[in-house]
């Protein structure tokens, strides 16, 4: 029957398998019951006060703040609906790095890339955390651009997307970058000169506004662009990458090798003709410099594991090019052998995920433990509340990071008499705390991690447990 083969083709398609694993760990995010994790709650505070006027104040990312008013409005404070967003984006934008991985690299190589790219377990803030649900929408549309332009040869349409995509999301603007410049390479240059000079001149300056009006720039931010560039080799190739350091280093020596080999493959001294690896290679090691760019610039860390380890989301992709272009020599050597070391590096990267899962979900435990802790403490007419370092969180992920996410649900849940609560900070110094006591008539209630409150909050009770 047509529909019986059509289901067929669907069930065993390649973009099916992608898809599913790609949403696979959100799916157990929702199951295993997710919640709100800082930002989370400021931003959905501000939506409920002030609307979309205050969502996109940030110039930095103009639509940003639409799209989560949309989401907002749609399906409100619901954390497994938001889980299941996230599942279906992650899925949407597995299968677009598949298609346009399709135009670049060999066919095999795009499959692996894209199989690896749906479980690597250095990103679980874009599985994980609600706020980035628009970072991976950002990623689709520049991912479904890459592929009107250099499948279709659509450069109105592939710029439109792209440059809609930087609004959401201006980690993007490296990818979309390197999309026009390989059109450019890969096609009639001369004839395609122009439309490539404007479109990369639209692409830069829309980046560069972007990261003027970041507010990521302002007064306290790193002291200047590459400050943390250190942290790629970490954070996109090795621990981060495989989740355990001596995979991570065997790892980031053999994607080394192979970069440098492909580098030297351009040498004049170098007469061997191109390769499928050579040639995926260096469009691996582009795709991530693309990708890295716009983070590296504006000196955001590619962190191993936590809330930061959302900056790897792009140069992902070309990092798990580099390292699929080296399994499929292996594929292409011997099938059967390369095919079941595919399968053994994906299980060992997919079994990092039930970790940051479990890290997560032990986040949220801790903060409801803390809100709940201060509802029955403090009386918010009266007093104050403030939390002292070691802050509540596992492996890098707390659900209260700043004193505006603690604030906010406490506004969201138990009303708006917490807005009078004054938190002089979560990480205040002892003079900071002696200060505050000297002047106020409140008393000031103070919470050490989410166990115990420090009971009486006295000076010298207060200098115990901060510097």
């Amino acid at each position: 029957m047509p529909g019986g083969s059509a289901t067929r083709r669907l069930v065993t398609s390649p973009a099916t398998l992608i898809a599913v694993l790609a949403a696979a760990p959100s799916v157990a995010w929702a199951i295993a019951g997710a919640g709100y994790i800082s930002d989370d709650f400021s931003q959905t505070y501000q939506i409920r006060e002030t609307g979309v006027i205050a969502t996109t104040r940030y110039l930095g990312r103009p639509l940003n703040g639409l799209f989560h008013a949309f989401l907002a409005a749609a399906v409100g404070e619901r954390p497994f609906a938001r889980a299941l967003i996230l599942a279906g984006l992650n899925a949407v934008l597995a299968v677009a790095v598949w298609y346009a991985l399709r135009t670049v690299v060999s066919p095999t190589t795009a499959f692996i890339a894209a199989v690896l790219f749906a479980v690597v377990p250095n990103r679980a803030a874009t599985r994980l955390w609600f706020v980035c649900d628009a970072n991976v929408a950002g990623v689709i549309l520049v991912a479904v651009g890459a592929v009107v332009l250099l499948r279709h040869n659509r450069i109105v349409w592939a710029v439109s997307l792209f440059l809609a995509g930087m609004l959401l999301f201006e980690g993007g603007a490296g990818l979309a970058g390197a999309a026009v410049a390989w059109w450019w390479w890969a096609g009639d240059r001369r004839a395609r000169s122009t439309p490539a000079l404007v479109a990369m001149a639209a692409l830069g300056a829309t980046a560069l506004a972007l990261v003027v009006a970041s507010p990521k720039r302002a007064p306290g931010s790193p002291p200047h662009p590459f400050h943390d560039l250190w942290s790629i080799g970490p954070g996109t190739f090795g621990l981060g990458f495989w989740g355990s350091k001596a995979l991570g280093a065997v790892g980031t020596l053999a994607v080394l090798l192979v970069c440098g080999w492909a580098a030297a493959a351009f040498l004049p001294s170098f007469r061997r003709p191109g390769s499928p690896l050579r040639n995926d290679a260096v469009a691996g090691a582009c795709l991530v410099v693309a990708g890295a760019a716009p983070f590296a610039v504006g000196s955001s860390p590619f962190a191993v594991t936590g809330v930061f380890d959302r900056n790897n989301l792009v140069s992902d992709i070309g990092a798990c090019v580099l390292v699929a272009a080296l399994l499929a020599v292996v594929v292409r050597w011997q099938p059967r052998l390369g095919w079941l070391l595919t399968g053994a590096v994906v299980v060992v990267l997919a079994a990092a995920n039930p970790s940051d899962i479990a890290h997560w979900r032990a986040a949220v435990i801790e903060g409801r433990t803390l809100e709940r802790r201060v509802v029955a403490d403090v009386d918010p007419s009266a007093g104050d509340i403030v939390v002292v370092p070691p802050l509540p969180g596992t492996n890098g992920v707390a659900q209260f990071i700043e004193e505006g996410d603690l604030r906010a649900a406490l506004i969201l849940h138990h009303g708006a008499a917490w807005s009078s609560v004054s938190m002089p900070g979560f990480d205040p110094t002892c003079a900071e705390l002696r200060a505050r006591a000297a002047v106020s008539d409140r008393p000031l209630f103070v919470y050490d991690r989410i166990t115990r409150r420090l009971s009486p909050a006295t000076d010298a009770g207060i200098c115990r447990h901060t510097p």
